[in-house]
């Protein structure tokens, strides 16, 4: 398991928003690289669970007028299933002295 960081800057996305109200993604790289944007754009942190390596192209799109099924179109087009649990993760915590 791998954690996706957020290698997007903060300027990128300055609002988050929950995984459910997301309408499209478009990302042409790793799923470490997918992970990071999606974990850019959502307010939770992103945990990538497989093995798979290499390069993918991933588009998807709801359409404005369209019921918004992202997820659903992210497993049926890019064969990506994203499933919200509850994990125990550690983190570190930066406080100015």
């Amino acid at each position: 398991m791998h954690h996706a960081g957020s290698g997007t800057p903060p300027a990128a996305f300055p609002w988050a928003v929950p995984l459910n109200a997301i309408r499209g993604i478009a990302v042409d790289g790793t799923l470490e690289e997918l992970g990071r944007r999606l974990e850019s754009m959502t307010d939770r942190p992103v945990l990538i669970d497989t093995k798979l390596e290499g390069d993918y192209s991933f588009h998807v799109t709801v359409p404005r007028d369209a019921k918004n099924d992202f997820l659903d179109r992210l497993r049926d087009q890019a064969g990506i299933a994203i499933t919200p649990a509850q994990r125990s993760a550690e983190i570190l915590v930066l406080r100015p002295r």
